[in-house]
């Protein structure tokens, strides 16, 4: 039996994943055990709970052998985040697990190759709007300069281009197209491609923060 086993559940980037992974006391790294990804149209609520069924029996991991959900979050914008939301708070009252929701921009964030500095994460969600956040980060800490802003991309745009930053954390093929448009601006985007598994990331992000 799997101790200490964390399904993972992201339904905002790309159409979706799934992560199950393990966390091993006293190592540096979690086990991957399983994932997901949705292909085709974003996930629903009746799809994403087949695809867990799916994914456990697959990896022969019983719903009762997980300790933890995690699922990444976002202000009520979002049709897929509503829906993910509910699913894993759903299966952690049935299961009585551990549910930890992760603010998405702060898992971007940690995605970020300089760790000094003032760096956005930003992301494009529904109606094309951009859910962005400035953090400050140094000495092992970050603090938020601004509240998290959903503004849609022109407004975005001229807000950046009139501030000083060191990068820019983000997804959206299409908008970063955008960005690359602005000269000042494309050598300090960093790229998350929306094609990855972002449940993995985010279980990661959560593994090494309670490590």
């Amino acid at each position: 039996m799997y101790k200490k086993v964390i399904l993972s559940i992201d339904a905002l980037i790309g159409n979706g994943s799934l992560s199950i992974l393990e966390n091993i006391e006293f190592s540096a790294e979690a086990r991957v055990i399983g994932s997901y990804m949705q292909s085709g149209k974003r996930m629903s609520a009746e799809k994403i709970l087949q695809d867990i069924s799916d994914l456990l029996e697959r990896n022969r991991i019983k719903k009762e052998d997980i300790e933890t959900i995690l699922i990444t979050e976002l202000p009520p914008v979002s049709t897929g985040i509503r829906i993910g939301l509910a699913t894993a708070a759903g299966l952690s009252k049935g299961l009585g697990t551990n549910l930890v929701l992760l603010p998405i921009l702060d898992v971007l964030l940690a995605q970020a190759a300089i760790k000094e500095g003032r760096i956005i994460a930003a992301l494009e969600i529904k109606n094309k709007n951009i859910l962005w956040k400035i953090f400050e980060v140094g000495n092992d800490r970050k603090i938020s300069i601004t509240g998290t802003e959903l503004t849609d991309k022109t407004s975005f745009l001229n807000t950046i281009m009139n501030i000083d930053f060191e990068q820019i954390v983000t997804t959206g093929n299409s908008f970063i197209e955008e960005l690359d448009n602005h000269q000042n601006i494309r050598e300090k985007i960093q790229r998350i491609n929306k094609d990855d598994n972002f449940s993995l990331t985010a279980g990661k992000y959560f593994l090494a923060r309670v490590r």
